[in-house]
């Protein structure tokens, strides 16, 4: 679900997984074939939720945009 994405017409459970950026994030946790949501972006999920642990694919609700907050948070 990021910017070009492919399309899927995919039912499955959702399965909240953190940040999903460390294998700890997974721990105790079966995500084969399942959506993982995640706070981290798409791209830095991927690779250990679907690479490794076989998840269908990458929910995120990670902010895609920087915005004035954003800048004054990283000052």
């Amino acid at each position: 679900m990021a910017e070009d994405s492919e399309s899927a017409d995919v039912f499955a459970e959702l399965v909240d997984v953190g940040e999903g950026t460390k294998e700890a994030d997974y721990a105790g946790k079966n995500v084969k074939g399942k959506i993982v949501l995640a706070e981290a972006q798409p791209g830095a999920v991927q690779d250990l939720a679907v690479g490794k642990f076989g998840a269908a694919g990458v929910l995120s609700y990670a902010q895609n945009q920087r915005d004035g907050l954003w800048a004054r948070m990283r000052i």
